[in-house]
């Protein structure tokens, strides 16, 4: 905010944004990767790898956010799946991983390609700011 004053003697006060922090080197916080990764083993459980589901502690509701926090995010995308599949017990983890990661990887695409791109996101926020913003005389 700063404060001017004119010729004319009015005191003007500008308020406004003087620019953006984008951070754009990792996985963007509201992404749809635990989603992806949640949906795929379900997928796999409920299909593919039905037989060995049941030597497994895997149920759709134990994946939970704090499971994925604790055991897979920020790793690389083969380290997660190998300790996501171990963490629930699933037999031949290191080989079942490489299913994991392919339907994992074309779930998330599909997913992202449902999101509104970052610039209408950008959009809404500035208009957003700045209907709410109160008007200066």
């Amino acid at each position: 905010m700063t404060t001017q004053v004119p010729p004319s003697g009015k005191v003007v006060i500008v308020v406004g944004y003087l620019g953006g922090i984008f951070d754009a080197d990792g996985v963007p916080a509201d992404s749809p990767h635990e989603r992806a990764w949640l949906e795929s083993l379900q997928e796999l459980m409920e299909n593919e790898w039905q037989d060995v589901s049941a030597q497994t502690s895997y149920t759709p509701g134990r994946f939970t956010p704090q499971v994925y926090q604790e055991v897979m995010a920020g790793m690389p995308r083969m380290s997660g799946a190998r300790a996501a599949l171990k963490h629930f017990g699933v037999p031949d983890a290191a080989r079942r991983a490489e299913k994991y990661v392919a339907r994992k990887q074309v779930r998330v695409v599909e997913l992202v390609a449902l999101l509104p791109s970052e610039a209408d996101r950008l959009a809404q926020t500035v208009a957003g700011s700045l209907a709410a913003r109160p008007r200066c005389r």
